[in-house]
């Protein structure tokens, strides 16, 4: 047999060994499918709250709709979701996953969230016969059982962005903004003493003579509308410094929030205001481009989308009923949100390691350059020449600088075997094929390609996109080191 045969040989018995160790670690069910499947538990647990609260905010003197089974749809969902959350790792379990892979990333935190969550929902009861508390008002939201629910339901909410991140998906799907606007309504539930739709101050409803002081509307409302705004500045710049955002994305995002909180009073009046507030930042998204390599266009971003939401929320309440705000208190209240989402936009622009360079300017330019990342898996066996490369400088690199060329190799080899044991079906390609072509070494190209059954275009595409994700991995530990100095 000769050499090439040999090899051959080898390369396909190593890759078949590795595709079934794959295959026996596959999970029960696709995780898409597992996180579409939770997505609507968790939107039922969220928008059962809301309902249980809309029941709880109605007008004095007229009878629950909803009476002792108030609370059955957020039980009953809880039930759902965290039975459901059981059952997959119960199946994955059956099918030798180990303990650590019960769940697909990022919904391990889910379940824990879940068991705390009913110990809220049990020691909810006993506090209250401890401390009895109205039927309605502050003191039952704010009752420490209840505070630990909405908490850990923002845990709940949160378990697809972080399971989108790990998986490092470059645009945001349906699944990741339906998490988004829930996780954005968890929020504006928790603060829903604060929000100028729920209590409207500004409108001529509530009257400069029913209230006693009369400037208490004006503090309370100025404060509802920029608290608010603000809050949607700063979601919607987390969701495009984490991601590429379609044009749509944004809008369905406040949607989702505008219908919960337009459901707690019933003021479905405002659910326009909240769905433009989106598509406006959408356009403002398609047309400025912001990014931290274009931070002016970042920061007018960051100042717009609170000074949108304001404004037309304050133009509802006009239109609507009018108001009894002078026209230079509404004018302040539109424009103060929009100074502090200015402000706010130094934050996503601060973060520079001791040496005072920036950690990662934006989404898709790294610390970590393409061809170093190339050069340096082309010599992973010569430890002379990854001394000597520009990667042995990183900052997540801490061992002594005569060891840097081993500490890089077994960090690069550590992250393609991370990368090859992904669930994501193109990345574990990607790094199978970089673990046979540079760790392992079986031979040419051609040799690694041949028992993958890829045609030579996709081969090398999932090569490239296997060198992106390893520069993407280093530059995030990297950004890790150095923020933790």
């Amino acid at each position: 047999m000769g050499r090439f045969e040999l090899a051959h040989a080898h390369a396909q018995i190593a890759v078949e060994g590795i595709l079934g160790e794959r295959r026996a670690v596959q999970p029960a069910l696709p995780d898409r499918l597992v996180e579409s499947i939770y997505i609507g538990l968790c939107a039922w647990l969220i928008a059962g709250a809301y309902v249980a609260a809309w029941d709880t905010l109605r007008p004095a003197g007229t009878p629950s709709y909803l009476g002792a089974w108030q609370t059955v749809l957020v039980d009953a969902s809880w039930f759902a979701l965290t039975g459901f959350l059981l059952l997959v790792a119960y199946l994955n379990h059956l099918r030798g996953q180990g303990l650590t892979r019960l769940l697909p990333y990022g919904y391990e935190m889910a379940l824990g969230a879940a068991v705390l969550f009913a110990m809220g929902v049990i020691t909810e009861q006993y506090w209250l016969a401890v401390f009895p508390a109205q039927d309605r008002g502050l003191d039952v939201l704010f009752s420490p059982p209840r505070l630990l629910e909405v908490a850990t339901a923002g845990v709940l909410a949160a378990a697809p962005l972080r399971s989108a991140l790990s998986r490092r998906d470059p645009v945001a799907g349906i699944r990741v903004l339906v998490a988004a606007g829930l996780l954005l309504s968890v929020l504006t539930f928790a603060t829903q003493f604060a929000n100028p739709i729920v209590d409207p101050w500004a409108s001529i409803n509530a009257g400069e003579p029913r209230l006693s002081p009369w400037w208490a509307g004006q503090d309370l409302g100025v404060i509802s509308v920029a608290f608010q705004s603000l809050l949607a500045g700063l979601v919607a710049l987390v969701l495009i410094r984490s991601f590429n955002l379609r044009f749509g994305s944004l809008a369905i995002v406040f949607t989702i929030n505008g219908v919960l909180v337009c459901l707690l009073k019933s003021r479905f009046e405002y659910l326009p205001a909240l769905a433009l507030t989106g598509l406006a930042a959408d356009v403002l998204l398609l047309t400025l481009k912001p990014g931290r390599d274009r931070p002016l266009r970042l920061r007018l971003f960051a100042a717009a989308i609170p000074t949108l939401y304001a404004g037309l929320t304050l133009g509802t309440v006009v239109f609507v009923g009018g108001t009894w705000w002078h026209p230079t208190l509404v004018g302040g209240t539109i424009v103060l949100p929009g100074l502090l989402g200015w402000l706010s936009s130094y934050l996503a622009l601060s973060y520079e390691g001791r040496s005072g360079s920036a950690a990662r300017p934006s989404r898709g330019i790294s610390l970590v350059g393409e061809p170093d990342v190339k050069a340096a898996l082309e010599s992973l066996h010569d430890n002379h020449s990854l001394d000597g490369s520009p990667l042995a400088s990183l900052p997540c690199l801490v061992g002594p600088p005569d060891e840097a060329g081993t500490e890089l190799r077994t960090v690069l080899v550590e992250v393609i075997k991370e990368l090859a044991a992904s669930r994501a079906p193109r990345d574990a390609e990607s790094g199978r094929i970089m673990l046979d072509y540079y760790v392992r070494r079986i031979g040419s190209h051609e040799v690694v390609m041949d028992p993958m059954h890829m045609s030579k275009q996709t081969y090398f595409r999932r090569l490239e996109r296997g060198k992106a994700l390893v520069r993407e991995r280093l530059d995030e530990l990297s950004e890790y080191a150095i923020s933790s100095r």
